[in-house]
C-alpha cells in the first residue's frame, strides 16, 4: 500500500486506528475568556502545578468581571515537551467567578495528571459562562428580606470529588406509585411546588427492590397474621388496610399493575410495610416494600 499510494495513506491510517499520535489543534470562538501560561523551563511538580492554576483562574475571573459574566464550566489543558497532552474539566452550579474557589475544584485532580518529561503551557478556558452581575446585599439603615445560605461552592467541591452524577437532591413526583415518587434533580434546581400530600402515610425507609414475604392470613383477602422476612418469622399484632394502588392511567403503553398494600405492627413494635401484587384469587404474591420509624 505504502509502495502504491505513498506513506501518508498509511500514516492517516495509524492516525485514525490510534496508532499514530495526531495533534489537533482546537477551533476557540475569539469571545471565549482563555488564561494561559507559557514556561520556558518545562514544569512539572504538582505545587508548581496549583500555583499556576491559582494564577491562570486569577486572570481569567479579572476577565469576566469586566464582561459581567461567570464561570459555568472550566477546561484545563495541559501541553507537554513531548507533544502529548491532558485536560481537565470542571463545572459549577451557578456562575462564579471567586477565583480561589474555581482553583481548588482542580486541586485533587492534578494529581491524575502525568507530567512526562516536563508541561510547557497551561491553557485555562470558561468554555460556558453566564451573565453575572454585582447586586447589594447589605445596606445600613436598610431592612431586607433574609437571604438564603449559598451552597453552590459546596456542590462544587463534592462534584469534582465524586462526580456530577453523585450529587443530587430528590423532588416529589405527582405519582402513587411508591418507587416512582422520586426524581432525581440537581441539587440547586428551583422548588416546583409539587408536594406529596401530607395525609399520606408512608414508610420512612423503601426497600428497592422490593424483598419476597411468605405470609400466612386467616382468610384469603386478610392483612397476614405472620410473615417470614430474611428468614425470621413475623408475628402481626396489628394491620391497617389495604390500600389498593395501581398504574398511572395516562401510561397507557406500560403493563397494569394492582397492589394491596397492608402497614403491619409486629408483637415486637417493629412496623413495616406489605403488598400483595394480585388478588388472593389470582395467586398473588406478597413483597416488603418498606420500614417505618
Amino acid at each position: 500500500m505504502v509502495r502504491r499510494f505513498g506513506k501518508d495513506v498509511a500514516l492517516r491510517l495509524d492516525q485514525a486506528m490510534g496508532h499514530a499520535f495526531e495533534p489537533i489543534n482546537p477551533l476557540i470562538p475569539e469571545e471565549t475568556a482563555i488564561s494561559s501560561a507559557a514556561f520556558a523551563d518545562p514544569i512539572g511538580r504538582l505545587e508548581d502545578l496549583k500555583q499556576v492554576v491559582r494564577h491562570l483562574t486569577e486572570r481569567l475571573c479579572a476577565d469576566l468581571t469586566k464582561r459581567g459574566e461567570g464561570v459555568r464550566r472550566l477546561d484545563l489543558i495541559f501541553r507537554r515537551v513531548d507533544s502529548k497532552g491532558a485536560s481537565l474539566r470542571v463545572s459549577t452550579a451557578k456562575a462564579s467567578r471567586h477565583h480561589v474557589h474555581l482553583a481548588k475544584l482542580f486541586d485533587e485532580r492534578l494529581e491524575t495528571i502525568d507530567p512526562g518529561f516536563g508541561i510547557e503551557e497551561i491553557v485555562l478556558i470558561a468554555s460556558r459562562t453566564e451573565p453575572l452581575f454585582e447586586r447589594q446585599i447589605e445596606a445600613r439603615g436598610i431592612d431586607e428580606e433574609p437571604i438564603e445560605p449559598d451552597m453552590s461552592q459546596l456542590v462544587d467541591r463534592l462534584t469534582a470529588r465524586v462526580g456530577s452524577g453523585r450529587v443530587y437532591r430528590l423532588a416529589p413526583v405527582q405519582t402513587l406509585v411508591p418507587e416512582r415518587m422520586t426524581t432525581k434533580v440537581p441539587p440547586l434546581a428551583p422548588a416546583t411546588g409539587v408536594v406529596w400530600p401530607k395525609s399520606l402515610l408512608r414508610p420512612s425507609r423503601l426497600v428497592d427492590p422490593p424483598e419476597p414475604v411468605t405470609v400466612t392470613a386467616l382468610l384469603p383477602d386478610h392483612p397476614p397474621a405472620f410473615f417470614i422476612w430474611r428468614h425470621v418469622r413475623h408475628k402481626v399484632a396489628m394491620a391497617d388496610g389495604p390500600e389498593r394502588i395501581t398504574s398511572e392511567w395516562w401510561l397507557g403503553d406500560q403493563p397494569k399493575m394492582t397492589r394491596d398494600y397492608y402497614r403491619v405492627e409486629t408483637d415486637k413494635g417493629a412496623r413495616f410495610w406489605i403488598f400483595r401484587d394480585a388478588p388472593a384469587v389470582d395467586g398473588g404474591h406478597w413483597w416488603l416494600h418498606g420500614l417505618f420509624a
